[in-house]
């Protein structure tokens, strides 16, 4: 049976394909992730037995650097299968290592013209003015008489370049099947080049997919919900989440993950802290103003809410830095196949999986433990407390810590018991993994809250003599801990982050889910299982280039590439040309006053041209370069041979125009007033710092040139080396 996967999520340096095939069907197919008579998995057992014939789309979108070892894969598969590719990238890789054996090439030629014009009149058949009722004409119509007509035009061959492909025919046909006259299409003013003819129709589909549906009609209020201009900025984050990520599937589970470590953690302490604080000021402030009056209540709310809230901010912050860093949050934060119903117990289950959960309940209690014991024990420090009770204090908190993290292991494992596989009527479209998911995990959290609540609250009652004081002190440890817990899942990470920070920063709406659904209707998406994607790939990498990516969106290991094309788009048109490198290789001349026929100069310039180059060889094109392209082809210079002597000659010209007083060393008003070229003037003091490897305060010129070249032949332009190419 064949069946369609996306090849540009696949790592083949860690998966390989058919262990990958296998996820891709458990995920998209839920059904195929039951368990069949030989044991294994439905899916496992069809690929296993040759019944899945993949078509492996888009080998061209799979990371350049991975490409080796995915034609390497495809060599050594047994599975008969299909792959298709643009032929440049394919080619490429097959110089590498040897192209797949016994394998029939079938390549697909351009559209002829006049079928594609054929085409779109007949599937428009739009009558625009200036006809007669004799032979009334369509705008498609008037475009293919005016091409016949004048053959040789630049807009004609403009226009016949790009409606070789289905795509842009596609977008063609979306764009103008209304009233809106296809004739602009042959203006030469507003689209000189195929480039721009290109950008025009993805521009255009997306405003005509957001404005077609709008109407006054109370049945289309769904469709009213968001403009065009909102929904390009909000797809244009979602384009560079994926391209952050390297794949094309829109998980609901991976929103907003693409920013360090810190910020994630950050947003769940924000968030946890909050909830945590206001639910503590809420009942102690209560129970304090029941007991001594409203004011000392207001006091008892104003210190235990900030002080609990803190707390709790801290502590799940923490830990979960420490599961992302430690690698074992994977199965915590990706959503659950399985959901809790009460009258499916079994041993067999609790005994399966008693031993990995109540050991994960005991590790995180012992983490949650040392955290609450360190707090407390450095907040009483700081109150005067003395060390014997400080240390008896503390004692005492860790050995709750791991208490809660023991029972809340076993209240894991009990409901094991309970656990069945998601029905495949109720897990086929990303929303409905969602619904099922929250549903399993307010089921859990809030059997986590009462036990806890209601063991801690029992405990804390018989210390203090008072049932009130037990009573609240259970409630709020048991929502506190509930809210904690809750975050660290994969549907409470999707609250933290996409409910609640990226609309509140305005990078995602509000309704998530049905945003992603209308966008499928206006078929700017596509469902593909329990993801979305875009609908082609030009789409994405369009509007990521066009939008703009979200600067605190941008992991570490590729910021520096996306810096370094806002520092080469020196026209600000989100395209990277030659001429841009040009100008900043005057940027120099005038900064510096050089002469034309300098030494230096001529360096400068020859490393540009060389630079420029690459880019487009590793880019695969002879025109300007969007930003995905871009950071792509950057990317893989870095590693270029042939870029090695021009790398090491600009470093030595560079070194050579610094050092203004020709003594053989860079001091730092000499570097700052190169950085302020730049916009960095203000790191020149830290910059200097890290390069000067004698502590004279001065940088020599190997200390220089080594920093450049180091920094260019890094996998992301890394390292301080890259303040000479004007990133920071």
């Amino acid at each position: 049976m064949p069946v369609l996967f996306s090849l540009g999520s696949w790592n083949p340096a860690t998966t390989p394909l058919r262990n990958w095939l296998i996820e891709r069907l458990e995920r998209d197919h839920p059904f195929l992730a039951e368990a069949s008579p030989s044991g294994k998995t439905w899916a496992a057992a069809l690929v296993g037995a040759d019944h899945v014939l993949p078509i492996l789309d888009g080998f061209d979108e799979i990371a350049i650097g991975l490409r080796k070892d995915a034609l390497v894969a495809l060599n050594s598969c047994t599975l008969p299968l299909i792959v298709t590719s643009r032929r440049a990238e394919f080619e490429a890789a097959g110089e590498e290592t040897k192209v797949v054996p016994s394998a029939t090439a079938i390549e697909l030629v351009d559209l002829d013209l006049d079928d594609s014009l054929t085409y779109l009149q007949e599937a428009t058949g739009t009558t625009l003015p200036g006809g007669t009722d004799a032979v009334p004409r369509t705008g498609w119509a008037y475009v293919l008489s005016e091409l016949r007509r004048r053959p040789h035009t630049q807009a004609g061959a403009n226009l016949a370049a790009v409606l070789t492909t289905p795509l842009m025919v596609t977008l063609a046909r979306f764009v103008y099947e209304s009233e809106r006259d296809p004739a602009e299409l042959l203006g030469t003013e507003n689209f000189g080049t195929r480039e721009a003819l290109e950008k025009h129709l993805l521009d255009t589909f997306i405003t005509t997919a957001y404005k077609r549906f709008l109407s006054t009609e109370p049945v289309a209020r769904e469709h009213r919900r968001w403009d065009h201009e909102r929904a390009r900025h909000w797809l244009g984050y979602l384009a560079a989440h994926l391209t952050e990520l390297n794949t094309p599937d829109i998980e609901w589970w991976r929103l907003g993950t693409t920013v360090k470590l810190r910020r994630i953690m950050l947003r769940v302490g924000v968030t946890v802290g909050i909830l945590s604080g206001f639910v503590a000021g809420l009942v102690y402030g209560s129970e304090s103003g029941l007991v001594y009056g409203p004011a000392y209540g207001l006091m008892a709310a104003g210190i235990t809410g900030p002080a609990n809230g803190l707390a709790m901010g801290v502590t799940f912050a923490v830990m979960h830095g420490f599961v992302t860093e430690m690698k074992v949050g994977g199965p915590l934060f990706e959503p659950s196949l399985m959901q809790i119903k009460l009258h499916n117990w079994t041993k067999r289950k609790l005994r399966e999986s008693f031993r990995p959960r109540v050991t994960g309940g005991l590790a995180g209690g012992l983490l949650f433990g040392l955290l609450w014991a360190f707090g407390s024990a450095a907040f009483s420090l700081l109150q005067g407390y003395p060390w014997p009770v400080v240390a008896v204090n503390s004692g005492l908190l860790l050995a709750t810590g791991i208490g809660l993290g023991l029972v809340m292991g076993l209240i894991a494992a009990l409901g094991a018991g309970f656990e069945s596989a998601i029905p495949r009527e109720k897990r086929a479209l990303p929303s409905d993994l969602l619904n099922t998911n929250r549903a399993t995990v307010l089921k859990q959290t809030l059997t986590i809250g009462l036990v806890t609540g209601s063991g801690y609250g029992t405990v804390f009652g018989i210390a203090s003599h008072s049932a009130l004081a037990g009573l609240g002190a259970g409630l709020v440890a048991g929502t506190m801990i509930a809210i904690g817990a809750g975050t660290m899942t994969a549907w409470g990470r999707w609250v933290v982050l996409a409910r609640i920070w990226l609309p509140l920063t305005g990078w995602l709406p509000r309704d998530l889910d049905a945003f992603l659904r209308d966008a499928c209707e206006r078929q700017v998406l596509r469902q593909v299982g329990t993801v979305y994607q875009f609908r082609h790939a030009q789409l994405r990498d369009h509007l990521y280039a066009t939008a703009g990516t979200p600067p605190e969106t941008v992991l570490h290991r590729t910021g520096n590439l996306d810096r370094l094309f806002a520092v080469a788009d020196t026209d600000g048109d989100g395209y990277v040309d030659g001429a841009d490198y040009q100008r900043i290789a005057a940027r120099y001349r005038t900064t510096y006053g050089l002469a034309a026929d300098a030494p230096e100069t001529t360096a400068l310039a020859s490393f540009y041209r060389a630079y420029w180059a690459g880019l487009q060889r590793h880019a695969k094109t002879d025109g300007r370069l969007s930003r995905a392209q871009h950071r792509t082809a950057a990317g893989a210079a870095g590693t270029d041979p042939a870029l090695r002597e021009p790398v090491a000659a600009f470093a030595a010209a560079v070194f050579e125009i610094i050092d203004a007083d020709h003594d053989g060393c860079v001091g730092e008003t000499e570097l700052t007033r190169y950085l302020d070229m730049w916009g960095l003037a203000a790191d020149a003091s830290r910059v200097l710092g890290e390069l000067d490897t004698d502590g004279d305060d001065r940088l020599s010129k190997s200390d220089l040139t080594r920093a450049i070249t180091v920094s260019f032949h890094s996998p992301e332009l890394g390292g301080t080396g890259s303040v000479f190419f004007g990133v920071a």
